[in-house]
């Protein structure tokens, strides 16, 4: 294991990997999902909706850990400690998990009976990266 630049691991945080995102329930327990990402300007992006366990999380407390194995290596991985510095609803955060599910499906996001006014865009500011090869 060895820390890196946040441009070393970038290109890693989008489909098709599976980020997955670790924080802190409001017992101090950890909180981990699987979830699909990307970046834009130097911040993962995640979706979720309201209501969602981690997002209640990230409110409450906006560390988080993010651990990203890469599909298409078995030997690399990387770990990556950060916060949430924004976070967006509305069209961009609709329009955004449609683009993931573009991304990792291949076919736009099958919305739920007034999911679309629910869906949450986080960004995540990377503070730490560590790769494990």
């Amino acid at each position: 294991m060895s820390t890196v630049a946040w441009e070393i691991a970038e290109p890693y945080c989008r489909a098709p990997n599976v980020v997955f995102v670790a924080s802190t329930r409001p017992d101090g327990a950890p909180h981990v999902v699987p979830i699909w990402a990307d970046t834009d300007a130097g911040l993962v992006r995640i979706n979720t909706t309201e209501g969602k366990q981690k997002l209640r999380n990230l409110r409450a407390d906006p560390r988080v850990a993010l651990g990203v194995h890469v599909s298409s290596d078995p030997y690399l991985a990387f770990s990556i400690w950060g916060r949430v510095v924004d976070e967006t609803t509305g069209p961009e955060a609709t329009a955004h998990i449609d683009a993931l599910s573009q991304a990792y499906d291949g076919a736009p996001w099958d919305f739920g009976e007034g999911e679309r006014e629910r869906r949450v865009l986080l960004r995540i500011r990377p503070e730490r990266v560590v790769a494990m090869t």
